[in-house]
């Protein structure tokens, strides 16, 4: 084979120069148009965006016309709305819905809230609020959860009517807490296995006393006090109690004092009745399902 130097190579001809020349010039010409077309449909894109934000944030169409809510209890809607800081007649894309949350957390009732945009004009809040268990007496009356969450101090006007748990100091709260909590679970148990019994509604709970001994005492809404002990077998001693009540009722007799908590005989209760209010029956010295009557001087009767 022989080779061709680069002096035997055949040139191109001045008309084949000039063709490639066009074909190249043709082939960056398209580049370019392509390029120049990306660049105006993107600034395109982006002055068509542009106009729309300004349209969007200027409209009155978009103008916020309503703030509803939901969830509220206890917290006021007029409290709650001055709170968020949304007013009627702003933008709704220029509300913040985030710092209205946060405001409206800081409101005593408020655990979490949320906003949401309905569009075009309304503004949706939303809050869960704190559940009151009771109030404790810690110096002064302060609403707490179930979970033992002591999250609000008791103003005038509050419309809850919860129990009072009592034998707790701000002493013990502020420089014994774990065991000053103890108590304070302990009495929430204890308002709680009382709601399971069914009494509440006819017999309000009004007051639960626990002392560092961690041992339980109701009042009840007759005035009765009743004596629980500790927290072994709770749900069984005011099952006892329930059973007690109904047969009181039944005789039309109204106890002072209730023990439920007889640890010589578990099953028992021990009654001092209020013998200034009349008897539909006489009262026999021990009832065949385990009920002791006491007069009101300690007297068995």
């Amino acid at each position: 084979m022989t080779l061709l130097s680069k002096k035997n190579r055949r040139r191109s001809t001045p008309a084949e120069r000039a063709e490639q020349a066009r074909a190249f010039a043709g082939r960056a010409l398209s580049v370019s148009a392509r390029g120049f077309a990306a660049l105006a449909l993107a600034g395109g894109v982006g002055y068509g965006a542009l106009r729309l934000e300004r349209w969007v944030m200027g409209a009155p169409r978009f103008d916020v016309r309503e703030v509803r809510l939901a969830g509220n209890l206890h917290a006021t809607g007029a409290e709650l709305r001055l709170l968020a800081g949304i007013s009627p007649g702003v933008n709704v894309f220029r509300a913040d819905l985030a710092a209205a949350c946060r405001r409206l957390e800081h409101h005593p009732w408020v655990r979490e809230a949320r906003a949401t945009r309905r569009l075009p004009d309304v503004v949706e809040l939303s809050v869960r609020e704190f559940e009151p268990a009771a109030l404790v007496n810690l110096g002064a009356l302060y609403f707490v959860d179930p979970t033992g969450l002591v999250f609000k101090r008791s103003q005038p006007g509050d419309p809850v009517d919860v129990p009072v748990v009592t034998g707790i100091s701000r002493e013990q709260w502020d420089h014994e807490r774990k065991a000053a909590q103890g108590r304070l679970t302990l009495a929430l148990d204890a308002i709680d296995a009382y709601r399971r019994t069914g009494l509440a509604p006819s017999t309000p709970l009004a007051e639960v006393s626990v002392d560092p001994e961690r041992d339980l005492m109701l009042v009840v809404g007759d005035g009765t006090e009743v004596r629980v002990g500790g927290r072994d077998a709770l749900d069984e001693k005011l099952g006892r109690l329930k059973l007690l009540k109904t047969e009181l009722a039944r005789r039309g007799a109204h106890a002072t004092q209730i023990d439920l908590d007889n640890r010589a005989r578990p099953g028992w209760v021990a009654a001092r009745l209020d013998l200034a209010e009349p008897r539909s029956r006489g009262a026999a010295a021990r009832h065949s399902n385990g009920f002791k009557e006491e007069g009101a001087h300690g007297e068995e009767r």
